[in-house]
């Protein structure tokens, strides 16, 4: 799903909302975000969850993720997401993503 969004605030606190509830619920969540945003959530998940849940909230950094392989070949980041979250499809725990695509200019993407 595509989430475009104009107002950090929404956007940032989706993000929690998304997040906890995923921890909450029993998930491990994949939490790809830039590191200024990161911060932000963060400090607002560890309000809502518990220890428990926390090691469940896999953060990485949306550049590298995303970049892991020198571009943003859609089969080299469906790959490397793959790789990321194959540990916990093995066990068949519960799996919640959310993960931030930054563009320099979003009328590129709807051509």
């Amino acid at each position: 799903m595509l989430y475009q969004f104009d107002q950090i605030d929404c956007y940032l606190q989706n993000a929690v909302s998304y997040i906890s509830a995923g921890a909450k619920y029993g998930g491990h969540v994949l939490f790809v975000e830039n590191d200024r945003n990161f911060l932000q959530i963060d400090n607002e998940i560890r309000k809502l969850l518990d220890n428990e849940e926390l090691k469940r909230v896999h953060f990485a950094n949306n550049f590298d993720f995303y970049y892991s392989n020198g571009d943003f070949n859609p089969e080299t980041v469906f790959n490397f997401f793959l790789k990321n979250i194959q540990p916990y499809l093995e066990s068949g725990a519960k799996i919640f993503t959310w993960g931030l695509v930054e563009w320099g200019n979003v009328k590129i993407i709807f051509r």
